[in-house]
């Protein structure tokens, strides 16, 4: 709710200026048209607030990838200051390079409905963000943690009776070999059903006029998105037991890899699910299914505790999606493109 409520109010006096607003230098914008929407009622060339609102929610949706990635351990007053400055500087920011028609849309750039625009800056944000925090107790059990002399836990001594039991079972909480599970599965599924269905409209929406006729309408978005985020959990169900080792007779189908690989394979898509063909969503969510699983290893790996893997699914996934356009767009892509187009996907790589 937080970041809703700061982004919208931090989106509209300054976040949206920055993205649309004229930007001589190409890097950020920033007229009497855009900040505080003044001038939306003048404006004929575009309906600035149908965009507007589009934008705000995806401002929003880059905040939200990094509160899953500090969950926690966070104190609330930081991740306002930190919500603050996504929705109206970070991002604004990209968008206006890029959408915004600043100076890497004008060497090509091509990302349709935000793959890397909205989910690789926010899964990176979240990346180094809990690098920067370190993982949480209990996470990484060693013999040298040492409960007592926390700030929390000596507040929390005070309250109860029992002083010198509650120090010796929070200390065996944090050396508990046990590891983090998920709390609901079933909110887990609902979740994840009640994204993939919003996703149909994040991505179909991008054209902004699902009416108008185009060579990739509205409907081929949705269908290429619905393979992709399908294939992509399939991929990561199947493979993500086996890279972890977790596979098991009491543990044969691992829910919360199923719900992130649909994720990860709706992420990859997004930056060229306009541009492919029903084949290429495929190719391209089953790639994505295998970058959430080694990614999500990786950082298990490297102690990045990230307790929702949304750096893996949006970081990493994003940044497949941007590789994936240079791969397999029908114009620009190299495997599919009329002409050579190396330069396209050299320029996405770097």
């Amino acid at each position: 709710m937080f970041d809703v409520c700061i982004g919208a109010i931090l989106f509209w006096i300054i976040g949206y200026s920055f993205a649309f607003g004229e930007k001589p230098s190409g890097f950020i914008g920033g007229d009497s048209v855009t900040i505080f929407g003044q001038g939306f009622d003048q404006a004929r060339d575009k309906d600035h607030y149908a965009i507007w609102i589009f934008q705000f929610s995806f401002a929003a949706t880059a905040s939200t990838i990094v509160s899953g990635s500090l969950a926690e351990r966070t104190m609330l007053p930081t991740y306002i200051i930190f919500s603050a400055l996504m929705t109206g500087f970070i991002y604004p920011t990209i968008v206006a390079w890029t959408w915004g028609e600043g100076w890497l849309f004008k060497l090509g750039f091509t990302d349709f409905a935000g793959c890397g625009i909205v989910h690789m800056t926010g899964g990176v944000a979240g990346f180094f963000g809990t690098m920067v925090l370190g993982p949480r107790i209990g996470t990484y059990p060693a013999e040298n943690i040492s409960m007592k002399d926390e700030p929390e836990v000596k507040e929390l001594k005070k309250r109860v009776a029992d002083q010198n039991g509650f120090e010796k079972w929070i200390q065996a909480e944090a050396m508990s070999k046990l590891p983090y599970e998920p709390n609901s599965v079933p909110f887990m599924v609902v979740g994840t059903i009640i994204l993939w269905v919003s996703w149909l409209f994040f991505n179909g929406g991008s054209t902004m006029n699902i009416a108008a006729p185009r060579d990739s309408g509205t409907p081929k978005i949705m269908m290429n998105t619905i393979i992709s985020g399908a294939i992509g959990g399939l991929v990561s169900v199947s493979f993500k037991p086996l890279i972890f080792g977790t596979y098991s007779n009491n543990m044969k189908y691992d829910i919360g890899a199923l719900c992130n690989g649909i994720l990860g394979g709706l992420v990859s898509i997004t930056g060229a699910c306009d541009a492919v063909q029903p084949s290429g969503a495929f190719a391209i969510g089953f790639i994505g299914g295998l970058v959430y699983c080694s990614s999500a290893y990786m950082c298990v790996k490297f102690r990045v505790d990230d307790p929702i893997e949304a750096s893996a699914v949006h970081g990493f996934c994003g940044m497949w999606g941007l590789i994936a356009v240079g791969f397999f767009h029908k114009e620009k892509g190299v495997l599919f493109g009329t002409a050579d187009n190396s330069t396209q996907l050299n320029f996405l790589m770097i």
